[in-house]
């Protein structure tokens, strides 16, 4: 039984839960009311809350109206693309060749250029000293032509290129300097003669050894001429420069083998090949097929990788002194087979034993012969003397060194 005094305290109490219970349901029932609008909303991440290791963990997201990114809406620049840079100028042929103090009177001044050029005159500077009348004009974007007022016999002459400009811009890679005159001893174009290219022990006969070098040697010269920064060129090429003044690149070399020994096809050959090398070979038509002698198989081969072939006489006869029906068979009927069974054209011919003569001179010339070669040893030639070239021969056993001595430059 509850005491009189406690039952008011009791029944205040009860009223008082009552009415906070009543209080409290309606806010309870009605939903959370939205939040204000926020025009531009702050795009602040909160901080990170810290897993229990220590490390935070991952954010909580943000949703949040977003605002445009100026990486998407902005026009990027393009990228640049890098300029090459361009090609140095190289000179790659020329008339008259440095030093060439017999060029031919009334050839002109040739340049020929690695790559087109711009033709704008300022583009291009160059002299002439002794000073000369010149007038400059473009044969083709690579070609540069310089006709000059008739040149002084006994004068050298020096033309300097110190500036052109290629179509893509690049300048000179070096200056070009020539000197060059007339009436002096020729133009520096040695033409290498060779018969056997075999190895030998050195005891064989001196003859033998006088017209024999070994494949080793042989390559050693190659060697020395790329060294030096020689160019093997072709015959034809060198008698165009002498007879028409056609431009050559500097030091122009020309190698030829006479007789068609198979011992130069089976161990020169190979070598030029690989190297991209050209040469000239003289033979005489009695003799092929012979054990000792080219075929006409391998002549009409080296015909197709781009050998010259040339009359070395229909047999190997000194021909200084030949009537006229024996030059007949030496001379006419020599290029006649020779072009009929390997479909070249024959306009070189080499003395047999260097025996020459101006008779022979005239009768080559009648039957349409360019150029003969003798064996006189000199490096330099003169476009007056296309019937008497001069060759450098090399014996058994001589040192590269002694073929350096040799060359005109």
């Amino acid at each position: 039984m509850i005491p009189g005094n406690r039952v008011p305290l009791l029944a205040l109490i009860m009223a008082y839960v009552v009415a906070g219970a009543l209080l409290a349901r309606p806010l309870l029932a009605a939903p959370a009311p939205a939040p204000a609008s926020v025009a531009h909303p702050l795009l602040t991440v909160p901080q990170s809350s810290p897993t229990p290791g220590g490390s935070p963990g991952p954010s909580p997201a943000v949703h949040a109206t977003p605002k445009p990114s100026l990486a998407v809406t902005a026009t990027l620049a393009p990228t640049a693309t890098p300029t090459p840079t361009p090609r140095p100028v190289r000179v790659l042929r020329s008339c008259p060749i440095d030093g060439d103090m017999d060029l031919l009177a009334a050839a002109p001044i040739h340049i020929v250029f690695d790559q087109p050029m711009d033709n704008d005159p300022s583009s291009v500077i160059w002299s002439i000293t002794p000073t000369l009348e010149s007038r400059v004009e473009w044969l083709a974007p690579e070609h540069l032509l310089v006709r000059t007022a008739p040149r002084e016999a006994g004068v050298e002459y020096r033309i300097v290129l110190e500036a052109a400009r290629s179509r893509e811009g690049g300048g000179l890679e070096r200056p070009l300097g020539l000197t060059f005159g007339q009436g002096g001893m020729g133009a520096p174009i040695p033409i290498l003669m060779y018969h056997h290219i075999d190895p030998l022990d050195g005891t064989e006969p001196a003859d033998t050894l006088e017209w024999t070098v070994s494949p080793q040697q042989f390559v050693a010269h190659l060697n020395l001429l790329e060294e030096l920064g020689a160019h093997v060129v072709s015959l034809g090429e060198a008698v165009d420069y002498l007879q028409r003044g056609e431009p050559l690149p500097p030091r122009p070399v020309v190698l030829t083998f006479d007789d068609g020994n198979p011992c130069a096809y089976e161990n020169a050959v190979p070598v030029l090949r690989e190297r991209g090398l050209t040469a000239t070979f003289f033979v005489c038509p009695a003799y092929i097929g012979d054990f000792n002698v080219l075929s006409w198989e391998q002549l009409r081969s080296l015909v197709e990788d781009g050998f010259t072939i040339g009359a070395h006489g229909y047999e190997h006869v000194k021909v200084h002194a030949l009537s006229p029906a024996e030059a007949e068979v030496q001379f006419g009927l020599a290029k006649r087979r020779l072009e009929e069974e390997t479909g070249a054209q024959v306009e070189f011919f080499a003395y047999p034993f260097g025996w020459f003569s101006r008779r022979a001179a005239a009768q080559l010339a009648a039957y349409g012969y360019r150029a003969a070669l003798t064996i006189n040893p000199w490096g330099y030639q003169k476009p007056a003397d296309l019937m008497y070239l001069n060759r450098i021969r090399m014996a058994y056993g001589e040192p590269a060194d002694e073929l350096r001595y040799k060359l005109p430059w």
